[in-house]
């Protein structure tokens, strides 16, 4: 069974490409939001792109603490999905 398809260019691709790539809890919610919202994506479409990943199983549930700290993690599947679109 292969894992998900998220394309790379895409809001979700972009997010989960920097998750799996960059060192563990080197991202947040917020951290994430701030960076796209840099590059012209709107908030409310990360926040989105966030749920939408963890709702597909690509992103594990969000460690929070003081309801502010979101960590972002890349589940088993969410790293085969970005190495099978490098083997693509």
């Amino acid at each position: 069974m292969s894992a998900p398809i998220v394309k790379p260019n895409s809001t979700r691709g972009i997010i989960l490409l920097w998750v799996c790539t960059d060192p563990v809890n080197t991202w947040t919610s917020k951290d994430m939001a701030d960076e796209l919202e840099d590059m012209g994506i709107p908030r409310p479409q990360t926040m989105a792109a966030i749920a939408a990943l963890r709702q597909r199983g690509l992103l594990w549930p969000g460690d929070t603490r003081n309801r502010r700290l979101d960590r972002l993690r890349a589940s088993y599947n969410g790293h085969q999905s970005i190495r099978e679109q490098g083997a693509a």
